[in-house]
C-alpha cells in the first residue's frame, strides 16, 4: 500500500469525522431506538452469556439480525444509556466502512484518484445522513462493514483461487447477514465484481497483464456463486419468517402489487434524482395508494433509457455496467416488491446501492476528463467541485434535523404531505416532552389522513389521559381495539385506567385479554399480579409475578412487587429473602430498604426498623414513607 493512499485515507477520516461529528451530540430518536435500545430490558443489560443467547434467539424487531443487538448490548456496556456514545459508534462503523471501500476500490481498480472520489462521495453524501445519525439503523451500517470486508476477501481469493480463501468469504458473508439480511444481493454484486473491475469473466482483460486476475467462464463463475446463493436463499426464508411473525409485511389488500410495482420504479428514479440534487430529504416518506402515472411512466422511461445504453455499451464501458446492475440490484429486497412499513422509499436503503451510482459517476466523469481538451477539463473539474460543496453543504444542513425527535418530525412534515406516520411519533414526542396538548392535535392530524391508524387512536387516549379526560382516554382506547382487537398496548392502557380508577373488574379483564395477545409480556403480568393481589388472590398474584420474573430476571421493580405481595400472604420469611436479594445487587434501593424496615417493625424489631428507615432518608432524605416510618418508631419507643 504506498503512501499516498494511507494519507488520502487519513484526510477522507478527517474530513467525515468533522462533517458528521455533531452526532454525538445527538439524542435517540422515538422511532426503532425505544424498541433496539431505550425500552429494550435485554439490551440494557449489556453484554452477557444471557443476552448473546437472546440475541440469537430471538426474532425481535422483526427481524433476525444477532450481531446487530450484541454491538447494541457493547455500546450500552460502555456507554450506558448517554445517546452519544452509542452515535459515535455509528460514526466510527461509517468510517471504517469508508476506508475500507477506498482500498477495495484502488486494490482493484489501480485508480486512484476514481476511488478517492467515490469513496468521498460515500462518506458525505447527504443521502447517507440517516443511516449515521439513527442509531436504530446500526444494522445497515455494520452490515455494511462486512460486505466490503467480503469484497476485500473476495478480491484475495479471485487472485489466487483456493478453498481457505473461498470459506473466508463465505465466513464473512454469514457475519454480514448476522448483522442485516441485505447482504443477501452480495453473490449477484461478486459476480459483477468479477465482470469489473477483477475482468475475470468473459474475454480478454482490459488492462495491463500485471494487474489481471485469473480468468474464468461465465459457467464457473456461475457455479462458484452457488454456495452463496445457498445461503442467501436460507437468509430470505429466516426473514421472511421473522418479518412475517412480527407483522411487518403488508398483505395485496393492504398495498396491491399495481402500487408496488410503480412505486419500486418510481423510488429508483427518486434515489437517483436525490443523488445529485438531494434537496428535500426526510425521515419517512409515506406511501399511498394513489398511483401517479406521470411521474411512473417518466421514471420508468429514465431507468429503462440508462439501462439500455449500459447494455450496449457494456463491453466498452465495464464500470457502467457493474455500477448500474449494481444499484438495481443491490436495492431489490427494500425496493417494495415485499412491502414491509409505511414507507414508499428511504434515504437509508441507499447506504450500499448508492455506491454502484458513485462508480458510475466517478469512472464516467474520469473518462471525460481525459478525452476532453484543457478549458473543458477545467470546467469539468469545477463543476465537480461545485457538486461536492453542494453535498457537503446539505450534509450540513440536513445533519442537525437529526438532533432530537421534535426536530426530526418537523422537518419530516416541512417536506412532506399527508404524512400520518410522522405525525403520530410527534404527538409522542410531545407526550414524551410533557405537552399533551400538542400531542393531541398531532394525533387528530395523524388521524385525518388515516383515520383507522391504531396507534394514534390509542395514542390519543393516551394524550387525553395525561390531560385528565379520563371517559375520553377510555373510548380512544376502545376505538383503537375496533380498528385492531388485538392490540396488546391499547388493551393494557385500558387495564391501566380502569385500575387507577379502582374498577378492579374491568381492569382484571383487559390485563387477562392483553396477556392473551402476549403472554410474554413482564409488564402485562406484573400489573396483572398486583391486581389480582388487590382483589385478594394472593397466590395466583404470585404465580403471575414470578413468571414476569422469569421472563425478566434481576429486575428489581419486579422482585419488590413479589416480596409485598408475600408478605401480605403471609410469607414474611419469604419476603426477607425477596429484599435482600434486592440489596444484594443495589444497596442504594430504597424500596427494598424501606419494606425490610417494616417488616421490622411489624415484628417488634423497631432497632432494625429505625436503622432500615435511617438509611433511606440517608439517600432521600424527604421519603414520606421511611419519614412515616421513623415517626411510628419515635411514638412506639417508651
Amino acid at each position: 500500500m504506498r503512501q499516498l493512499d494511507l494519507v488520502a485515507a487519513l484526510l477522507l477520516v478527517l474530513v467525515t469525522a468533522a462533517l458528521f461529528w455533531p452526532v454525538t451530540g445527538f439524542d435517540f430518536i422515538n422511532s426503532d431506538d425505544n424498541l433496539y435500545i431505550t425500552e429494550n430490558r435485554v439490551v440494557q443489560d449489556g453484554l452477557s452469556w444471557q443476552g448473546v443467547v437472546w440475541a440469537f434467539s430471538s426474532m425481535e424487531a422483526a427481524n433476525w439480525h444477532p450481531l446487530t443487538w450484541l454491538s447494541h448490548m457493547l455500546d450500552v456496556e460502555l456507554f450506558g444509556l448517554n445517546a452519544g456514545g452509542h452515535h459515535l459508534m455509528s460514526l466510527v462503523l461509517h468510517l471504517l466502512n469508508t476506508v475500507l471501500l477506498l482500498f477495495f476500490l484502488i486494490r482493484t481498480t489501480g485508480a486512484r484518484w476514481p476511488s478517492i472520489f467515490t469513496a468521498l462521495l460515500f462518506a458525505t453524501h447527504p443521502l447517507h445522513v440517516e443511516s449515521v445519525a439513527w442509531v436504530a439503523e446500526r444494522k445497515g451500517i455494520l452490515s455494511t462493514f462486512f460486505w466490503i470486508l467480503a469484497c476485500q476477501a473476495y478480491a484475495t481469493y479471485a487472485r489466487q483461487p483456493a478453498l481457505g480463501r473461498y470459506l473466508v468469504v463465505v465466513f464473512i458473508f454469514i457475519a454480514g447477514l448476522a448483522a442485516k439480511p441485505m447482504l443477501v444481493t452480495l453473490p449477484f454484486v461478486l459476480l459483477l465484481l468479477d465482470y469489473w473491475p477483477l475482468e475475470r469473466v468473459p474475454g480478454p482483460s482490459l488492462r495491463d497483464s500485471k494487474k489481471r486476475y485469473p480468468a474464468l467462464s461465465l459457467q464457473s463463475a456461475l457455479l462458484e456463486k452457488i454456495p452463496l446463493l445457498l445461503i442467501t436463499t436460507a437468509a430470505c426464508v429466516v426473514t421472511w419468517m421473522a418479518q412475517a411473525g412480527g407483522g411487518s409485511i403488508k398483505a395485496l389488500d393492504v398495498v396491491p402489487l399495481s402500487v408496488r410495482a410503480t412505486n419500486a420504479v418510481n423510488a429508483y428514479a427518486t434515489y437517483l434524482f436525490d443523488t445529485i440534487w438531494p434537496m428535500s430529504l426526510a425521515a419517512l416518506y409515506p406511501l399511498t395508494n394513489t398511483i401517479q402515472w406521470e411521474r411512473f411512466l417518466l421514471s420508468l422511461l429514465l431507468v429503462l433509457s440508462i439501462t439500455s445504453v449500459v447494455l450496449i455499451y457494456a463491453k466498452r464501458y465495464r464500470y457502467a455496467f457493474t455500477g448500474w446492475l449494481w444499484y438495481l440490484g443491490t436495492l431489490v429486497p427494500v425496493i417494495g416488491f415485499v412491502q414491509v412499513g409505511a414507507q414508499a422509499h428511504a434515504d437509508r436503503y441507499t447506504y450500499v446501492p448508492l455506491i454502484g451510482v458513485f462508480i458510475m459517476i466517478t469512472w464516467g466523469g474520469a473518462e471525460l476528463l481525459r478525452r476532453w481538451r484543457r478549458p473543458w477539463r477545467i470546467f469539468g473539474l469545477a463543476v465537480a467541485v461545485g457538486w461536492l460543496g453542494i453535498l457537503f453543504y446539505q450534509t450540513h444542513v440536513h445533519l442537525p434535523t437529526w438532533r432530537n425527535s421534535i426536530l426530526l418530525l418537523n422537518q419530516t412534515l416541512a417536506v412532506t404531505e399527508k404524512n400520518y406516520f410522522a405525525h403520530s411519533n410527534l404527538g409522542m414526542a410531545l407526550l414524551d416532552a410533557g405537552q399533551a396538548e400538542a400531542a393531541a392535535v398531532q394525533f387528530h392530524q395523524a388521524l385525518k389522513w388515516n383515520p383507522s391508524y391504531a396507534k394514534a387512536i390509542n395514542n390519543l387516549g393516551v394524550a387525553y389521559e395525561r390531560l385528565g379526560r379520563l371517559e375520553a382516554a377510555i373510548d380512544q382506547y376502545r376505538a383503537a381495539l375496533r380498528v385492531q382487537p388485538d392490540y396488546t398496548v391499547a388493551r393494557y392502557n385500558l387495564g391501566n385506567l380502569y385500575m387507577q380508577r379502582g374498577e378492579l373488574v374491568e381492569a382484571l379483564v383487559h390485563y387477562r385479554l392483553a396477556l392473551r395477545s402476549n403472554p410474554k409480556d413482564p409488564d402485562i403480568l406484573v400489573n396483572l399480579g398486583l391486581a389480582l393481589y388487590q382483589g385478594g388472590d394472593t397466590e395466583m398474584a404470585v404465580q403471575r409475578l414470578r413468571e414476569a420474573l422469569d421472563l425478566n430476571p434481576g429486575d428489581s421493580g419486579i422482585l419488590n412487587n413479589l416480596g409485598v405481595v408475600m408478605y401480605a400472604s403471609g410469607d414474611a420469611t419469604g419476603a426477607w429473602e425477596i429484599f435482600k436479594q434486592i440489596l444484594t445487587a443495589a444497596p442504594d434501593n430504597t424500596m427494598a430498604l424501606y419494606n425490610l424496615g417494616f417488616i421490622c417493625e411489624k415484628q417488634g424489631r423497631l432497632a432494625e426498623a429505625a436503622g432500615y428507615y435511617d438509611l433511606v432518608l440517608r439517600i432521600q432524605p424527604e421519603n414520606p414513607k421511611a419519614l412515616s416510618g421513623r415517626q411510628r418508631i419515635q411514638m412506639k419507643r417508651p
